[in-house]
């Protein structure tokens, strides 16, 4: 690697596959209803693993706590514990309002802008470290595949990160949630809750979501406004109960309620293989069943 680095030699590994898969439970036809996969070459990866484990230390000292995507020991209970934490606060104190604004973005992944990236990891990350994502980066190709159709015409793509590359998403978007912070009137009674690109701004009144939008589109990134959800929780009020963060209902009670009934669902599909104990191993079925419905 450090000979190519000197030589200044191309190991075209920086050309993708580019695949569209359909979203599931989405009509088929529609283009927003599909979603874009790329196919990377083994030793890009190789090199894309090693770069990322060593800048992710550096990396997770930058982002703040309220992050709880692609960082180790956290996931989306994080998420929801925060959440119910807040919600027990509203039932407990009458006085107490709290306003949730969520913030979906358009292909995040896939808009932002590598100048700024590498900027950002200046002052982050060694000079041999921030060199070799450079190499990552640079001259990156792709071939859209479609079935029976001869697609080895690559183009040139020079936005974005490649799927798997989610350390430098989440420090490129603490840069943007940095600057959207300091541009909200009451910063000192507004904190988020974030899981990779989904985003909860928590505060006692509703946010600017314009100007959130607007701080946003400097770094590339787009808010869906469609996709933008008000949530209001009060102690009186049902509504917000039925509210879902990461696959989770707001509401204790509501959401073990929709965990039973999509339980059911899926014990119903498997109905055929429950009945057939003459074709189904018993130790089979019973994997399944701790798999699919606990």
């Amino acid at each position: 690697m450090n000979k190519t680095f000197e030589n200044h030699e191309d190991l075209d590994i920086n050309n993708g596959i580019l695949v569209a898969q359909p979203k599931p439970g989405k009509p088929k036809g529609p283009p927003q209803n599909l979603r874009p996969v790329t196919l990377l070459n083994s030793i890009r990866k190789v090199l894309s693993t090693i770069a990322l484990t060593r800048i992710r230390h550096a990396v997770e000292n930058y982002i703040s706590c309220s992050q709880s995507g692609f960082r180790p020991n956290r996931s989306t209970s994080d998420v929801v514990w925060a959440h119910r934490w807040i919600s027990a606060k509203v039932l407990n104190y009458a006085e107490i309002e709290i306003d949730i604004t969520g913030i979906d973005m358009s292909a995040a992944f896939d808009t932002i802008d590598r100048k700024q990236l590498l900027q950002l990891l200046t002052n982050l990350v060694t000079e041999d470290e921030k060199r070799i994502i450079q190499f990552l980066l640079s001259n990156t190709t792709l071939n859209v595949k479609i079935s029976g159709a001869n697609t080895e015409e690559p183009f040139l793509t020079n936005i974005g990160t490649p799927q798997g590359d989610n350390v430098l998403f989440i420090g490129y978007l603490e840069q943007a949630l940095k600057n959207v912070r300091s541009t909200l009137d009451s910063p000192s009674n507004t904190t988020e809750i974030v899981y990779a690109d989904d985003i909860d701004f928590i505060g006692h009144q509703p946010v600017n979501v314009k100007k959130i939008e607007e701080t946003l589109k400097v770094h590339k990134l787009k808010v869906n406004v469609d996709k933008t959800e008000h949530t209001s929780v009060r102690k009186h009020s049902e509504e917000w109960k039925t509210s879902k963060k990461v696959g989770s209902l707001l509401g204790s009670k509501e959401d073990i309620e929709h965990r039973k009934h999509l339980s059911n669902i899926a014990l119903n599909k498997m109905e055929q293989i429950w009945d057939r104990a003459d074709k189904t191993k018993q130790r089979t079925r019973i994997r399944l069943y701790n798999t699919l419905m606990r």
